[in-house]
């Protein structure tokens, strides 16, 4: 049997075992299969998600605006096993680093307005709630920052993520001892 097939019924043990308080074991075939039903939900809620006839820990990585900009220029796709989160400031970063692509030159304003299209189709998970918030507020104290721009996104890569991928220098500089940094082709479909 495959190895995240066995990972997989051992947390969904673990789930019954915390749900019921007791041994899973002992359930009726009826209160096990509901149970179960209840355990997957549960997991999959926490990011394991099902494919290939089996479940797998999906990944969840925070990217910043340029890492978005990358994404929307490329051709490649996001393997679907990840899962993006960014602050909810994302859009508005992406579309003002559009515009002054444009205001540069580099790019016509139907190519920005293009590329602006395909990153507010990327699925990303945008958070700005007080949790994060707060914890963006704490490192940039801790860190003596004077802004709280790059800690937003370390923050949410704290309390949600399993790395950060970023392209500006600035902020993977202030990442290196605070999160897990992790390279922009990470993202993509093998």
């Amino acid at each position: 049997m495959d190895t995240r097939v066995l990972m997989f019924n051992a947390h969904i043990n673990q789930v019954l075992t915390h749900r019921a308080g007791a041994n899973p074991r002992c359930f009726t075939a009826v209160d096990r299969e509901v149970n179960i039903n209840v355990a997957r939900a549960y997991l999959l809620n926490l990011g394991w998600c099902a494919t290939r006839c089996y479940l797998e820990r999906m990944t969840r990585f925070v990217i910043d605006p340029l890492a978005l900009l990358a994404l929307t220029d490329g051709g490649n796709a996001v393997d679907p096993l990840h899962q993006l989160v960014a602050p909810n400031s994302i859009r508005s970063a992406h579309l003002e680093l559009l515009f002054q692509r444009v205001c540069a030159g580099l790019m016509s304003e139907a190519q920005a307005l293009e590329a602006h299209e395909r990153g507010t189709a990327l699925k990303i998970r945008l958070l700005g709630d007080r949790v994060s918030r707060r914890t963006a507020w704490n490192m940039a104290q801790e860190q003596g920052w004077e802004s709280l721009h790059h800690a937003e996104y370390l923050a949410i890569t704290r309390l949600q993520a399993d790395a950060l991928v970023a392209l500006d220098p600035v902020l993977i500089a202030h990442a290196r001892e605070l999160v897990e940094v992790a390279p922009l082709a990470l993202l993509y479909k093998d």
